[in-house]
C-alpha cells in the first residue's frame, strides 16, 4: 500500500517559515519583557519594606475593597501574582525599614501586569518540537491553576483532611504538638481575624477622614497591621491552647531569606507553599488566609516527608488510608446515580495461568458494564521540559496502569461464557455473562489528585506512548466525580454524558482545562455538538472554564440556584420510564433521545401533542415521522385507541422509514391514549448502519403503492 502524503506548496512553506520567525520573535520579546519587569519588582523588594509591599498585594488581591481598585490590573488578581512576589521576597533577608509610596505601588503593580500578560509566551520553547512543547504548557497551565485553586470545594476539601490525615492524630500530635481539626480551626480563625482587622481599618479610616483619597490613603498605610498574627491576642479571644497554636505557627511559618536564591519564575519550587505564614522580626504574617485552609494536604502530605523517604509503617498506613477513601468514595458517589446491590467492589478473578487480578468496582446496569479503578497516588511535578520523563510515569501511574487494569477485567468477561468474580472473602459475589451483540463496556479511571487538562483530554497526551492503542477511559477527579453525580443521578443520562465526553475525547476537537467545565456545557445543551455557523470546521474549539465554572461556584459558594440538566419535562419523564421498565436495547434508545437536540425534541413533542389530541377527538390512529439531518436519527410516533396491534405495526412502520430515509438509528415511540400515566406506551428502536439492499427497495415501493408509508 502506497502512503500518500500532502505535499505543501511553495507558499505554504514561506507561509510556515514566516509563522516560526514570528512566533519566535513574540516569543524573544516576551522574555526580555518579563526579565526588565522581574527586575523592577525585586529593586523595589530590595530597596523598600518588602513586607508592606506583601501586606499591600494581600488587601488589594484578597478583600473585595482591593479588588475593587483593580480594574486597570485584571491579571494581578487572576495569576498566582502574590506567591510570586512572596517567593521572591523569600530569596534574601533584606527588609528595609523604607515605606513604599503610591508611585511605588503603582509601579509594582504595572510590572506584575505586564509581566504575566508576557509570561505565557516567554515560557513557550523554541524548539517548534510541537509534542512535547504542548505537554510541557499543559504541566505548566495545571501548576499555574494549582496555586490558586485546589480544585476542591470547601466541603470536598474537609471530607478529604479529615478521612485520610485526620486517621493519623496520634502521630501528628507526637512529632508536631497539633492534629488536623487544630489545622483546619486555626485556619478560619485566622482568617477571621484577618477579616475582622481589614474591616475595622477601613472603619477607622473612614472615621478619621471625610474625602475618599485619604482615606485610601490611611487605609493603605502599615497595612502590615491587618495581616499581622498575634498569638496571645487570639488564643485569649478564642480560648485556644497557647502551646498548641504556637506550634502550628511555628511549624507553618518561613521567613525571608528561607526561599531559593534562583527563583525567578512562578513556577520554581517556593517554600510559602507549604509553609504559608510569614515570620519576620519575632511577629507573624498572613498574606494569603485562604491558603491555610487550602493547601494542607499538600502541607500534611510534607510533613509526612521522612516516613516517606524511609517507607516507614506510619507511610504505608497512609497510603493505604488514602487508598481506602479514595475507593470508598468512589463507591459513595456512584451510588447516587446507580442502586448500591448493583455496585460490587473490591472484585477479585483468575487468568488462566492462575494470577489473581483485583478489580475496584464493576456495576452491572442492564447490558452495560461500568468498570471503575481508581488511583490515590499525587501529582506533584515540575513543568520544566527536563521534568518530561517524570510527568510521563506519574501519568502512567494513575491513567494508563488504571486503564490497563479495566482493559484486562474487560478481556476476561469477553473471554469466559460465564465471568466469575469473588469478593474480598473469595466467595461468589458476581457473575457476568458478555452478548458481543449486546454488552456495552464503559472504563472509568478516577483519581484522588486533580489532573485538569492532562485527564480532561488524553489524546493531547498520546506522544507520551502510555497508551498501548488509542483506546481512552474516562478519566475523572474523585471531586469531580462527586460534583458530576450530584448534578446528574439517572443512570441513562450518566451513561449518555460518559459515552458522549468519550466521542468527544477521540474527535479532540473540544478542549476545557477541567472536566467540569464539560459538564456545565452538557447541562446547558444536552450534548456536546458545536454550532460554529462557519463553512469550514476549527481545528480546535477552547471552552473558557471561566464563564462554565461559575454556576458552579455560585451554587456551592454563594448558595444560588443549582446547575442541571435542561431537558423538557416530558422527555424527562420519558427516560425515567424506561429506567423502570428496563426493555431490551433501553439505554441504546435513551442515548438516542438525549442525542437529539433541545429544538427537535421539541418539535417531537409538539407533534406527539397533536397527534394525540387528534386520536382522542376522532378515535382514529396517527401518526408523524422526522428525521434529523446533522445525526441521521429518525422518529416516527403512532397514537391510537388502546394497545392492539401497536407494537408491530409501529415495529413495521419504523423499518421502512428507517431504510427508506437511509438512517442509522431510529426511535419508534406508540403513544395508547386510554393510558393516562404514560407519555409513551410502547418504545421501538433500530440501530444498524444503513446499508442498500434490493429486497427492501421492492418493500419500500409497495409500502409508497399501498399508502403504507409516503414517498419522502
Amino acid at each position: 500500500m502506497i502512503d500518500y502524503q500532502m505535499i505543501p506548496s511553495d507558499k505554504e512553506i514561506k507561509d510556515s517559515t514566516l509563522n516560526s520567525i514570528i512566533f519566535d520573535d513574540i516569543i524573544k520579546n516576551s522574555i526580555e519583557v518579563c526579565a526588565n519587569n522581574l527586575k523592577n519588582i525585586e529593586d523595589k523588594l530590595n530597596n523598600l519594606n518588602k513586607l508592606e509591599i506583601i501586606s499591600i498585594l494581600s488587601i488589594l488581591t484578597q478583600t473585595s475593597i482591593g479588588q475593587q481598585l483593580l480594574d486597570e490590573y485584571p491579571l494581578v488578581t487572576d495569576t498566582p501574582c502574590l506567591h510570586y512576589i512572596i517567593g521572591l521576597a523569600l530569596k534574601n533577608e533584606i527588609c528595609t525599614d523604607v515605606e513604599p509610596s503610591a508611585e511605588d505601588r503603582k509601579s509594582i503593580l504595572d510590572s506584575l501586569e505586564t509581566y504575566f500578560a508576557n509570561y505565557s509566551f516567554a515560557m513557550r520553547s523554541k524548539s517548534h518540537n510541537t509534542d512535547k512543547d504542548d505537554i510541557i504548557f499543559l504541566a505548566q497551565m495545571h501548576a499555574s491553576i494549582g496555586q490558586l485553586n485546589p480544585e476542591k470545594y470547601q466541603f470536598q476539601m474537609f471530607e478529604l483532611l479529615t478521612g485520610t490525615f485526620g486517621q493519623l492524630d496520634d502521630y501528628f500530635i507526637l512529632n508536631y504538638g497539633f492534629t488536623i481539626d487544630n489545622a483546619i480551626k486555626y485556619s478560619e480563625i485566622i482568617t477571621k481575624n484577618y477579616e475582622n482587622l481589614e474591616k475595622l481599618k477601613l472603619e477607622e479610616s473612614r472615621n478619621n477622614n471625610s474625602d475618599a483619597e485619604k482615606v485610601l490613603a490611611e487605609f493603605f498605610s502599615k497595612t502590615r497591621e491587618i495581616i499581622e498574627i498575634i498569638p496571645d491576642d487570639i488564643c485569649k479571644s478564642y480560648s485556644l491552647d497557647v502551646v498548641k497554636f504556637n506550634k502550628y505557627l511555628k511549624e507553618f511559618s518561613c521567613s525571608f531569606g528561607d526561599g531559593d536564591t534562583s527563583y525567578i519564575s512562578p513556577l520554581d519550587k517556593n517554600v510559602f507553599f507549604i509553609k504559608p505564614i510569614l515570620y519576620h522580626s519575632g511577629r507573624y504574617y498572613i498574606p494569603i488566609p485562604q491558603d491555610l485552609f487550602k493547601k494542607l494536604p499538600y502541607i500534611f502530605e510534607k510533613l509526612l516527608g521522612n516516613e516517606r523517604q524511609t517507607t516507614s509503617d506510619i507511610w504505608q498506613k497512609y497510603t493505604k488510608i488514602k487508598s481506602d477513601f479514595t475507593e470508598k468514595k468512589v463507591t459513595e458517589y456512584l451510588s447516587r446515580v446507580f442502586k448500591k446491590e448493583d455496585i460490587h467492589e473490591n472484585l477479585y478473578y483468575s487468568l488462566k495461568k492462575g494470577n489473581e487480578c483485583e478489580v475496584d468496582q464493576i456495576i452491572k446496569y442492564f447490558n452495560n458494564i461500568l468498570i471503575c479503578e481508581a488511583k490515590s497516588g499525587n501529582f506533584s511535578i515540575s513543568p520544566k521540559m527536563e521534568e518530561l520523563d517524570v510527568i510521563t510515569k506519574k501519568l502512567k501511574r494513575l491513567i494508563s496502569d488504571a486503564h490497563n487494569q479495566g482493559i484486562r477485567a474487560r478481556d476476561f468477561i469477553k473471554q469466559q461464557k460465564t465471568a466469575l468474580f469473588l469478593n474480598s472473602k473469595r466467595e461468589k459475589e458476581l457473575e457476568l455473562v458478555y452478548n458481543p451483540n449486546r454488552t456495552n463496556f464503559i472504563l472509568i479511571n478516577v483519581t484522588l489528585e486533580p489532573l485538569l487538562s492532562f485527564s480532561s483530554g488524553l489524546k493531547n497526551i498520546e506522544s507520551l506512548g502510555i497508551f498501548s492503542n488509542s483506546e481512552y477511559p474516562w478519566s475523572v477527579t474523585l471531586f469531580d466525580l462527586d460534583i458530576i453525580t450530584r448534578h446528574i443521578q439517572s443512570p441513562a443520562v450518566f451513561i449518555h454524558y460518559i459515552e458522549r465526553r468519550l466521542a468527544v475525547q477521540e474527535e479532540n476537537q473540544l478542549f476545557a482545562i477541567d472536566e467540569l467545565t464539560f459538564l456545565s456545557y452538557y447541562l446547558e445543551h444536552g450534548n456536546f455538538d458545536i454550532d460554529t455557523d462557519s463553512e469550514s470546521e476549527p481545528d480546535i474549539i477552547f471552552f473558557d472554564p471561566s464563564g462554565y465554572l461559575k454556576k458552579f461556584d455560585q451554587y456551592y459558594l454563594d448558595g444560588k440556584e443549582k446547575p442541571t440538566l435542561l431537558i423538557e419535562n416530558e422527555i424527562e419523564k420519558i427516560i425515567n420510564e424506561l429506567e423502570q421498565v428496563r426493555q431490551e436495547g433501553f439505554t441504546n434508545l435513551t442515548n438516542t433521545l438525549l442525542d437529539l437536540d433541545h429544538s427537535t425534541r421539541g418539535e417531537l413533542l409538539k407533534y406527539i401533542q397533536i397527534i394525540r389530541d387528534r386520536t382522542i377527538k376522532d378515535g382514529k390512529r396517527h401518526d408523524f415521522s422526522l428525521l434529523t439531518k446533522h445525526k441521521n436519527i429518525g422518529v416516527t410516533v403512532f397514537s391510537q385507541m388502546g394497545n392492539q396491534e401497536l407494537v408491530n405495526n409501529l415495529s413495521l412502520h419504523c423499518e421502512l422509514k428507517k431504510y427508506q430515509c437511509h438512517a442509522n438509528r431510529w426511535i419508534g415511540l406508540g403513544i395508547n391514549v386510554l393510558d393516562s400515566e404514560h407519555i409513551i406506551s410502547s418504545y421501538i428502536y433500530f440501530e444498524e448502519e444503513w446499508k442498500p439492499d434490493e429486497i427492501m427497495d421492492q418493500h419500500i415501493k409497495l409500502a409508497i403503492d399501498c399508502g403504507l408509508i409516503k414517498d419522502k
